[in-house]
């Protein structure tokens, strides 16, 4: 083909009919190509569509080249190959894919992005072109993207695109691309939610908490750590702390006087019982000696002036 039709012919004609995507844009280049030489299109068409014409490639293929230059490549890849035995080829060819593999892995190890070299390339071309296209929103996953004079639908979910080109090669064409970028995702909106927001911050679950610098309760009166002095147990009388309350003065409402807390101290009730006991023997010193006077009374008045027997003694009541 090379051979017979070169120059203007195959380089305006012959490869724009190859390399069209959709039916109508081939069969718009072989219409012109029929104009313009008869024999260059009854040569062409002998040959099945699905062998050259790039809109007649199946969607599984995912490969966008008309030329056979990767197996005339391999050809000559395994040149040396060809005189040797079956068994001899067999093992040159997986000697030679083994290294070209290796050699390919270590490259992808210095790629910039995820993305290889080529196809990153493709999409930069493509991207110079989307201030040329407008692009018209029908819902959420289908738009229509105006290029020209031509427009084309874009569907999302099925990544699908009436330029062809998408299905063909795994490769976003400008039209998906100019939708891609004329909707980029965002991220929700933030709702205020209606509680106190949290100011501190969420911790691990195996981080520790911050240590405190207080090491505990600390009582007031034994000043003992571990207890207050509420709860504490090493008063004088051996009384349990709950006796150690405060006590308070109620007022009524209005009432300017301020409540003045009291607190009975272990000191003042070992004084109070001290007094209490020393009064009791007191009295009882009393009373002895008032009995022994009654005694001496009632034995010196053995009869009265009158012949009649003396009274009976009186007992001082010391208590009333």
């Amino acid at each position: 083909m090379l051979r017979q039709y070169k120059g203007q012919l195959f380089g305006l004609y012959l490869w724009n009919v190859a390399n069209k995507s959709i039916k109508t844009g081939f069969m718009e280049e072989i219409t012109k190509l029929q104009e313009v030489n008869i024999d260059a299109y009854n040569y062409i068409m002998k040959v099945p569509l699905k062998h050259w014409a790039l809109h007649a490639f199946e969607d599984y293929v995912k490969l966008d080249h008309v030329t056979n230059n990767i197996s005339e490549c391999f050809n000559v890849w395994v040149e040396k190959f060809r005189t040797q035995p079956a068994l001899s080829i067999l093992e040159g060819v997986r000697r030679k894919m083994m290294q070209r593999m290796t050699k390919r892995l270590d490259e992808g190890r210095n790629w910039v992005s995820n993305i290889p070299p080529l196809v990153n390339k493709k999409l930069s071309e493509r991207q110079d072109d989307l201030r040329f296209v407008l692009v018209l929103c029908a819902s959420d996953k289908e738009f229509e993207v105006k290029d020209g004079v031509t427009f084309y639908i874009v569907n999302l979910d099925s990544k699908r695109c009436d330029c062809g080109l998408w299905e063909l090669s795994s490769i976003p064409c400008k039209h998906a691309l100019a939708v891609l970028t004329a909707n980029p995702i965002l991220p929700p909106e933030k709702k205020r939610k209606p509680s106190r927001p949290k100011k501190n911050r969420k911790r691990a679950p195996d981080e520790p908490y911050k240590i405190k610098r207080s090491g505990g309760v600390k009582c007031s009166s034994c000043r003992a750590w571990g207890h207050n002095k509420r709860t504490c147990t090493g008063s004088i009388t051996g009384q349990a702390g709950a006796n150690n309350k405060r006590k308070k003065k109620m007022y009524k409402r209005g009432d300017k006087q301020s409540v003045i807390p009291t607190q009975t101290t272990s000191n003042a009730r070992q004084t109070t019982i001290n007094a209490s006991q020393t009064t009791v023997n007191g009295m009882h010193a009393i009373h002895s000696q008032s009995t022994t006077m009654n005694a001496s009374l009632y034995s010196s008045n053995t009869a009265s002036p009158m012949g009649l027997p003396p009274p009976p003694p009186v007992a001082m009541d010391l208590y009333s």
